[in-house]
C-alpha cells in the first residue's frame, strides 16, 4: 500500500467536516493531497481556502462541485456556464488541476439521454478554452446509469471517453469506482 503523503482524500468522504477540520485531519494522517468540495471551499471564500491548504502542506489535485450543464432554457444556460467558470476560477485559485464534471439531470420533462448528453457536451466545449486559459481540465465523472436521470447521463467509461476524445486536449476521466464498479468495459 502507498504511503499515505503519496494518496489524495476526496473531502466527499467526510462530508460533515468544514474545510478547516479535513484539512487538519488530513494533514495530521500525513495525506499529502485532496480533492476538495467546492459547497466547503465557499465557507471561506477561494484564496483563504487556498492559504489553508496551504499552509497545512497540502496540495489540491481537483475540485468538485461543478454546476449542471443541462438547461435548455437559454437564461438558465447563461447561469450554469456563469457559475461553472466561477468554479473553474476557485479551481485555479486552489491550485487544482481538474474540476470533476458530472453534468447534470435530464431536462425536466425530457427522456432523451442523447440530448442530455450533448446539452453537456456543447457546454464542456464552450468552457473548455476557459479552464485551459487558467491551466484546469475539465475531468468528466461517469456515473451510475442507477442515477441516470438525477445526476448524469454519462454512465459508461465508454460514453466518457468518447465524450472527451471528441473534446480533445484539456479533457480527462475521473473515476469513481463506486460509480463504474459494474461496467464491463
Amino acid at each position: 500500500m502507498a504511503a499515505p503523503e503519496k494518496m489524495a482524500m476526496h473531502q466527499g468522504t467526510t462530508p460533515f467536516w468544514s474545510l478547516q477540520q479535513a484539512v487538519d485531519g488530513y494533514a495530521r494522517h500525513g495525506f499529502g493531497a485532496m480533492t476538495v468540495k467546492r459547497d466547503k471551499l465557499n465557507e471561506h471564500g477561494a484564496a483563504a481556502g487556498a492559504k489553508l491548504i496551504r499552509d497545512a502542506g497540502l496540495e489540491v489535485i481537483g475540485l468538485s462541485g461543478i454546476s449542471p450543464m443541462t438547461a435548455t432554457d437559454p437564461a438558465q444556460r447563461a447561469v450554469q456556464l456563469e457559475d461553472n467558470k466561477r468554479a473553474i476560477d476557485d479551481a485555479a485559485e486552489v491550485g487544482a488541476g481538474f474540476v470533476v464534471v458530472i453534468g447534470g439531470p435530464m431536462p425536466e420533462g425530457s427522456r432523451d439521454m442523447a440530448a442530455t448528453r450533448a446539452l453537456m457536451s456543447d457546454m464542456m466545449a464552450e468552457l473548455l478554452p476557459y479552464a485551459t486559459e487558467r491551466g484546469v481540465k475539465l475531468g468528466l465523472e461517469p456515473i451510475t446509469p442507477m442515477a441516470a436521470g438525477e445526476i448524469s447521463s454519462v454512465n459508461t467509461m465508454a460514453m466518457a471517453n468518447d465524450m472527451c476524445e471528441a473534446l480533445g486536449p484539456g479533457t480527462g476521466l475521473v473515476v469513481d469506482v463506486y460509480h463504474v464498479w459494474w461496467d464491463p468495459d
